[in-house]
């Protein structure tokens, strides 16, 4: 595992740059809000599997999680018999596959079709994101 020095910056802007550099192309969503924030990163390799884990301080899962709708609820798809409501849905971006699920503990945001993973988690050390490349599912 290798820890980067302490960051400072904008935490959405993080967000989607590192979603970019793994495939995901998506949009800057208009006027998005800013997540001012103080952050550490650590790169990590699991059995093949690499990775980016960053833990930010003085920014909550709330505002985390609201700036991730905001980036996808535009791209929602209805699927039939599923549950999709505010906290969880599919979404499709250029015709690629993803699902966005939050619970009161956390938020996963998984990018199907592109192979990405990116789960969030709130601690009182502060807040745990994960971002992960593993075999895409063709769809």
């Amino acid at each position: 595992m290798k820890t980067s020095p302490e960051s400072t910056g904008d935490l959405g802007q993080l967000i989607i740059s590192e979603l970019n550099g793994r495939g995901v192309a998506l949009p800057k969503p208009p006027d998005p809000p800013s997540l001012p924030t103080t952050w550490h990163t650590f790169t990590l390799e699991i059995r093949g599997v690499k990775g980016l884990a960053v833990r930010a301080l003085d920014c909550s899962l709330d505002k985390v999680a609201d700036f991730c709708f905001l980036l996808l609820s535009p791209f929602r798809v209805y699927r039939p018999f599923s549950r999709d409501n505010d906290r969880s849905f599919w979404f499709s971006v250029d015709g690629k596959e993803g699902s966005f699920s939050r619970t009161d503990t956390g938020l996963v945001v998984s990018f199907i079709t592109w192979g990405v993973s990116l789960t969030i988690g709130e601690s009182d050390e502060g807040l745990h994101m994960g971002f992960t490349k593993h075999p895409p599912n063709p769809g």
